[in-house]
């Protein structure tokens, strides 16, 4: 009788988990800031450093692609919105780029144009496009990161 019910329970909670658990989860995150700054709409925050605004853009990047995996469209919208609308680092990028700087004027706007673009886009076809249509996106949007990553930053 005890072990019936004992997974009688089990069973209970994984089914409100499973029907609520990781929407609430979402929206409980998504009012969760790791940095100041973080998805603001209002003017950013101008004392972030550029290792902070690329954790945050990590950390938001992770969220949407377990949104992805999860098929939690909640979590993918705010991944993508974080993204799309993360603050540029204190004094901009250019006190932090030494490799390819004096290229920066001219490879980093199409660059964070791409990677804002297809973030938007992702953010906006949440609710809406398919799991693998999304996880199409967020595998242009990470090509992006990379490559200004390769192209930019000192190995």
């Amino acid at each position: 009788m005890f072990v019936s019910l004992n997974i009688v329970s089990v069973l209970i909670a994984l089914f409100v988990f499973v029907g609520n658990g990781p929407r609430a989860w979402a929206e409980q995150r998504s009012h969760e800031h790791s940095l100041p700054g973080h998805g603001e709409k209002t003017t950013p925050k101008k004392d972030l450093t550029m290792i902070q605004v690329m954790q945050d853009l990590a950390m938001s990047f992770n969220r949407l692609q377990s949104g992805i995996l999860s098929g939690n469209r909640l979590m993918i919208e705010e991944g993508a919105r974080s993204i799309a609308e993360h603050p540029m680092p204190a004094g901009g990028p250019k006190p932090y780029i030494k490799k390819n700087a004096d290229k920066i004027a001219e490879v980093l706007p199409g660059m964070d144009e791409a990677v804002h673009h297809t973030a938007v886009e992702l953010k906006e076809k949440a609710a809406t496009a398919s799991l693998l249509e999304m996880q199409g996106m967020a595998n242009k949007l990470a090509s992006g990161c990379v490559a200004c990553h390769d192209f930019f930053r000192d190995k």
